[in-house]
């Protein structure tokens, strides 16, 4: 089906056509968020997934009929390549074979494609198997925009031990996928910080301790002169050392020049 104002190319999606999803979370509630955001990926048939790639195969029916674009039709790709910004450009060129008919399927950019075609308020977009680099092919693919509107929740296909095995390994990668992003978030040391944090230490330590040269001339709240005569910084033992200056002073005055008659 072609609509030949824009020459977008359309293939319909009756009501009641089974559609497959795979995903490994545990939600609360399955057939209602396995459902919920902006846009889901979906799968032809449950085959259409390697060794269990995408996780617990889910079956779905469709509630309505759709119309989605033909993601890898050539008129289609180039009307939306003139719609696009940079990004979207980009993105048609490198992951959807614009230029060279090669899909190479990449998370983010795959998102950012199935929300470019969202946006513009189309019910998804479909692909039929397509060429990778290497001789290889990535198999049919189809997006629903607000899937919530469009589906509803049949049953599990994978059977619930083997699914069990797959939510706690989709768990553990999930683990080692958060590690790595904190990894790299976590702020990078560098040799000059590393230096200065040394100088401090340095300095800490030597403040700390006592001074060496206090054990061998006494209160290193004071120094010696080279008369022999002690000179106090503490304020406590000036004060004392005034009051003896005075004692002696008025006892040399007195001896010096008698008692007064």
């Amino acid at each position: 089906m072609i609509d030949f104002n824009t020459q977008i190319k359309f293939t319909p999606v009756s009501i009641n056509t089974s559609l497959f999803r795979g995903d490994s979370n545990n939600y609360n509630n399955l057939e209602q968020d396995i459902l919920e955001g902006k846009f889901k990926y979906f799968l032809n048939q449950p085959d259409d997934a390697v060794d269990e790639q995408y996780g617990v195969m889910h079956e779905f029916n469709t509630t309505k009929n759709l119309l989605l674009i033909r993601l890898d039709d050539k008129d289609t790709q180039k009307y939306l390549y003139d719609l696009a910004d940079e990004t979207i450009q980009n993105i048609l060129k490198k992951n959807f074979g614009y230029e060279n008919n090669l899909r190479d399927t990449d998370r983010e950019p795959d998102a950012k494609m199935a929300g470019f075609i969202c946006d513009l308020g189309y019910d998804g977009y479909l692909t039929d198997t397509m060429k990778t680099d290497g001789d290889g092919s990535f198999h049919r693919e189809i997006v629903l925009c607000n899937p919530i509107e469009k589906v509803e929740y049949v049953k599990q296909i994978t059977d619930d031990a083997r699914a069990e095995t797959l939510k706690q390994e989709w768990k553990l990668k999930q683990m080692e996928l958060q590690d790595k992003e904190n990894r790299k978030k976590k702020p990078q040391r560098n040799r000059f910080q590393d230096d200065e944090d040394d100088n401090d230490e340095n300095k800490e330590t030597t403040e700390s301790k006592p001074n060496f040269f206090s054990n061998l001339f006494g209160n290193d709240d004071g120094y010696e002169t080279s008369g022999g005569k002690k000179h106090n910084k503490s304020k406590k033992n000036k004060k004392k050392r005034s009051k003896k200056w005075v004692r002696y002073n008025k006892r040399n005055t007195k001896r010096k020049y008698g008692k007064k008659h």
